[in-house]
């Protein structure tokens, strides 16, 4: 399964299968409640993570380069360094 991540006006996630058939995709804003919520969609990928078989994701896909240094500081990713590692080694994981 491929998990992809949009941190952009709207932060959002989505899971597709490795034929391309959509799992599940959700916005942040429908567990905050915040109307066009931004950041990492924390909340969204691990709502999406529990309809994966644990090992199932293979693959993430980021909208916006999180992992370079013009993001670093971005509020828009609200992730640091140790988060971003912290979150991709999960990923690998599950």
């Amino acid at each position: 399964m491929i998990l992809g991540i949009a941190t952009s006006h709207n932060a959002t996630a989505a899971l597709i299968d490795l034929d391309g058939r959509l799992v599940g995709a959700v916005s942040e804003e429908r567990f905050t409640r915040q109307k066009f919520d931004v950041g990492f969609p924390s909340a969204a990928v691990k709502y999406l993570t529990t309809l994966a078989p644990p090992g199932e994701i293979k693959y993430v896909a980021v909208g916006e380069d999180l992992l370079t240094e013009p993001f670093h500081n971005s509020p828009r990713t609200l992730m640091n360094t140790a988060e971003r590692t912290r979150f991709l080694r999960n990923c690998e994981r599950s």
